[in-house]
């Protein structure tokens, strides 16, 4: 029996599989979608749900993730990949 390849959703701390997830990571002092996930550096994943993204507790883990506020640009990024 095949184990399952799960991921810890950043915001809700809930496993889920690996392609109901999209990666950040943080590149060259931007977050980055890591759609691919081969970009190097600590990446931090994210369920593939706009609602959660869109709370004041899902913008506030981001940001403690990579330790600094997250620009609209960024924000605007990630929703798109979701």
């Amino acid at each position: 029996m095949k184990r399952e390849n799960t991921r810890m959703d950043i915001i809700t701390h809930q496993a889920y599989p690996r392609d109901m997830l999209v990666r950040l990571v943080l590149s060259d002092g931007v977050v980055r979608v890591d759609k691919d996930s081969t970009m190097p550096g600590r990446g931090y994943y994210l369920l593939k749900d706009k609602t959660a993204l869109e709370s004041q507790k899902g913008i506030r883990a981001l940001s403690r993730a990579f330790h600094r506020p997250l620009t609209e640009e960024e924000l605007d990024a990630i929703k798109e990949a979701l």
